[in-house]
């Protein structure tokens, strides 16, 4: 004989059960969505942090650039020497080299002073005249500071963390304005902002040459 048994489950207990499985459902799609969300944010941090690395990274080697810049002109107005500071990509394509270059042997103990450096930030370097020429060979040229300050390059360079061909028009950028004859050198933010400081040094050279030219001419009479 068999004997088959029936076991009555109560309405109440599906209905807890099927709620137990959907809240189970509910709170796993929840966790999904969480951790999605975690990741995005996660990867804008990890963006917006690049960004400041970069940009700090940038502001150092600008300020690098702009101190080495003040060194050659004045060691050009300590010793009379002719010193040339000379950009141009490395070998391995890796950043962009510069160094100081002299007509003269110098000192031992200014060797350290004056050896190769290497801008890894910085890939892009023009240089602007004062005729408003621009020297297009990104990352190579030389700017002058030679017979002690009466023959200096003048013009705005341009410094930027992206190169010839790989411009955007929201690349990293800072300037640096070269008058012409010994002035401060400091980096500035805006071309516009490197154009005023070579006005107002124009303006003033060309005071400075009326002036003299009416002492001259009262002196004269």
């Amino acid at each position: 004989m068999i004997l088959i048994c029936f076991r009555s489950v109560s309405p109440l207990r599906c209905m807890l059960r099927g709620c137990k499985l959907k809240s189970l459902q509910f709170t796993l799609v929840e966790l999904i969505i969480v951790m999605g969300l975690l990741v995005l944010i996660a990867g804008v941090v990890v963006i917006g942090i690049d960004k400041v690395v970069v940009d700090q990274r940038f502001r150092q080697e600008v300020s690098m650039v702009a101190e080495d810049l003040t060194f050659a002109q004045d060691l050009m107005l300590i010793t009379g020497i002719d010193i040339k500071v000379k950009f141009k990509e490395s070998s391995d394509n890796k950043g962009i080299e510069y160094f100081l270059e002299s007509d003269v042997q110098l000192p031992q103990g200014m060797q350290p002073l004056v050896k190769k450096k290497l801008l890894k930030t910085i890939r892009g370097v023009t240089f602007d005249d004062n005729n408003g020429n621009e020297h297009q060979e990104r990352g190579h040229l030389d700017l002058l500071f030679l017979s002690k300050g009466f023959v200096m390059s003048h013009g705005i360079i341009t410094l930027s963390i992206s190169t010839a061909n790989n411009f955007s028009k929201k690349s990293l950028e800072a300037y640096i304005p070269l008058v012409g004859y010994p002035k401060p050198i400091k980096a500035v933010d805006s071309y516009e902002e490197a154009e005023e400081v070579c006005d107002a040094a124009d303006n003033e050279t060309f005071n400075e040459s009326v002036l003299q030219d009416t002492s001259l001419q009262l002196s004269a009479s």
